[in-house]
């Protein structure tokens, strides 16, 4: 009786039940979302477009002030787990693919498009995007203000350093850091996983 009476109390808090609140309005505005229960804070700004897929696994959350963009057509793939912290960005105009466990630091980016930078007597807004697929596997630590841009695959277990911008692919147990990205280390492996392996 008493754990009962707990779990309906912790269900019946203010945050738990603005955190129900905005799920149930989340998934009303956006009936392609697919996926169990999504934690979003105050102030996040969400759109995704109705040809777009979006599936999203258990115990995700996407923190205060961050943003989510899924444009015409494109997938988004997010495993059980997730953490985006404040003010973290996700764009997708074609693919992007986030493993299970990953955590995102504050203000972090993600970007599977980039602007054609030629020709120059053409207005930027006008050119139009170059779109590769972004994979994040699983387990992965992005740290704060960094950013990961188009047709990048981070191996399971990465850890990405603050401020790092992510141009090419980082293998797995990897440590990257510096602009553009690059492997300073390898993680590794703990004496239970390589007794496993």
């Amino acid at each position: 009786m008493r754990q009962l009476t707990r779990t309906l109390w912790s269900a019946l808090r203010p945050r738990t039940i603005g955190r129900t609140m905005r799920y149930l309005s989340l998934a009303a505005r956006f009936p392609q979302l697919r996926g169990r229960f999504v934690a979003t804070g105050r102030a996040c700004e969400i759109s995704i477009a109705r040809s777009a897929s979006v599936s999203i696994g258990s115990r995700v959350r996407l923190l205060r002030f961050s943003t989510l963009h899924v444009h015409e057509r494109a997938e988004l793939s997010v495993g059980d787990g997730v953490s985006f912290s404040p003010g973290c960005t996700v764009c997708v105009h074609e693919r992007v693919e986030i493993g299970a466990g990953s955590t995102f630091g504050e203000g972090v980016s993600i970007h599977d498009e980039d602007h054609v930078h030629e020709p120059f007597d053409v207005p930027l807004a006008m050119r139009g995007f170059v779109t590769a697929p972004v994979i994040i596997g699983r387990n992965v630590w992005v740290g704060a203000k960094a950013t990961i841009l188009e047709g990048v695959t981070i191996g399971d277990d990465a850890v990405i350093g603050a401020g790092a911008v992510v141009t090419r692919d980082i293998p797995a147990r990897a440590v990257a850091v510096g602009v553009p990205a690059r492997v300073i280390r390898r993680a590794a492996l703990s004496a239970a996983s390589r007794d496993a392996a």
